[in-house]
């Protein structure tokens, strides 16, 4: 049930980009750089399976994601990448969970007051808490929670539902009579 909401979440806060991007070819679509900082350690094949996976959502919508993994702070090996960040260069950082959030969150997108954002975070541990339980693999997860979050960003303020809204009290009345504890912000 979460991986289908989750799935539906992700199709919802993309519903508006094929009326954004005309259908092009491959190498015409509009391009998106990712900086991925993964400092919750998860294994990197798992990593790059997810991104793989978040790539082929956003194909659909015309888009197309270059992913790059990043230096996290206990790596000194690997490559340093933000050199600037905007509407074409996003960076999404895989936690262990929120800090200053509620703990059931898979991860939240940093909007600015103008309704726009470069910023969003993946908490890894509710995301492997729900493979444990079955749900579907740490890779599946990973993918539509970031695709998720990265569609905050890509759609801005746009891509939230009001609180009061009629598809707020779908969702989350969905979630109350599912008994959910882990949700996406």
């Amino acid at each position: 049930m979460v991986l289908q909401l989750l799935r539906f979440s992700v199709l919802v806060s993309l519903v508006g980009l094929p009326f954004i991007l005309d259908a092009r070819t491959v190498e015409e679509r509009p391009k998106v750089l990712v900086s991925v900082f993964n400092n919750a350690g998860v294994d990197d094949a798992t990593v790059l399976l997810a991104e793989k996976m978040a790539s082929q959502i956003y194909e659909q919508a015309g888009l197309s994601i270059i992913w790059k993994n990043c230096l996290a702070q206990a790596e000194p090996k690997r490559e340093r990448c933000i050199q600037t960040v905007d509407n074409r260069h996003f960076v999404l950082h895989i936690e262990h969970r929120a800090r200053t959030l509620e703990t059931d969150i898979y991860g939240v997108a940093s909007l600015g007051e103008d309704g726009s954002g470069v910023f969003c975070d993946v908490f890894y541990d509710p995301i492997a808490e729900l493979h444990r339980r079955g749900r579907a693999s740490e890779a599946t997860i990973l993918a539509i929670v970031a695709a998720h979050e990265l569609g905050h960003l890509l759609l801005g303020s746009h891509s939230f539902p009001a609180p009061d809204s009629e598809a707020a009290s779908a969702l989350y009345g969905f979630l109350d009579d599912n008994q959910l504890s882990n949700r996406s912000a």
